[in-house]
């Protein structure tokens, strides 16, 4: 599980924008970048149920 999840879509946001200006490591990118799908896919889950 990514522990990064718990922030906001908009906090992934902005640590994905910053990792990839300033050339933070792949593997971190890519870790930012699932939180941020996961976060989105449950968003669209719950408006689906609701």
């Amino acid at each position: 599980m990514n522990s990064l999840i718990v922030l906001s879509e908009e906090a992934l946001q902005d640590i994905l924008v910053d990792s990839k200006r300033v050339g933070t490591s792949l593997d971190f990118i890519r870790m930012v970048e699932d939180a941020l799908q996961q976060k989105i896919d449950s968003k669209q889950m719950h408006a689906y149920i609701n």
